[in-house]
């Protein structure tokens, strides 16, 4: 199981919720994760959950719904738990490098789940989009913690948004996963240091 799942189950654990839902979340959560969300059903989820379908739909109007209740959560999780580990850097480069290798390895632990939140969001943006705004939103969302980063590191170009700085860090980064993932084709270290090198040419516009 990937991290984040391991990290939300334990969570979850220390919750006081009805015993019921928190069976119907680790349940769905286990199914959607190894067989995706389309392909498993609320009769499998109230199986491997011990309840009835009826259990399933007293607290969640959808399996829609059910998975926005997983996701704000995970989210969230994802969210604190990475930008806790940003320490300050001297340099803007070592910011770089660090938060790069530290997505790479993110995704590569996580890549199931993140094709799963990825295929909904394409299909069915609003029903998601919950779950998206209380992460990146507010005082403690990604924007808010992007530009304290845009602060503390003035080499950063302040006329880029937070979606953009996400953008010049986060998507050469992507595309490498995306390259052994998807296509099959291994990265090498020279790949990673094109990334650092992309991503720092886009931040300062160099």
């Amino acid at each position: 199981m990937s991290e984040v799942l391991t990290s939300y189950e334990k969570k979850l654990n220390q919750q006081e919720i009805p015993a019921g839902k928190k069976k119907v979340l680790l349940a769905a959560l286990h199914l959607f994760a190894n067989h995706g969300f389309h392909a498993t059903t609320t009769a499998e989820i109230a199986h491997q959950a011990g309840v009835s379908e009826g259990t399933i739909y007293k607290y969640f109007g959808s399996k829609k719904e059910l998975l926005t209740a997983l996701l704000i959560p995970i989210l969230t999780t994802v969210r604190d738990s990475f930008f806790g580990e940003i320490k300050h850097y001297d340099h803007l480069s070592d910011l770089v490098k660090f938060i790069i290798d530290n997505r790479i390895s993110f995704v590569r632990d996580n890549f199931d789940l993140i094709k799963i939140v990825m295929q909904e969001l394409l299909t069915e943006k609003d029903e998601l989009s919950p779950a998206f705004k209380e992460a990146f939103g507010g005082s403690r969302g990604i924007f808010t913690s992007i530009k304290r980063l845009q602060t503390e590191y003035p080499e950063i170009n302040p006329a880029l948004t937070p979606i953009q700085i996400i953008r010049c860090m986060v998507g050469p980064a992507l595309a490498l996963i995306c390259q052994e993932k998807i296509i099959g084709i291994k990265y090498s270290p020279a790949d990673i240091q094109l990334v650092y090198r992309q991503a720092i040419a886009g931040l300062t516009n160099q």
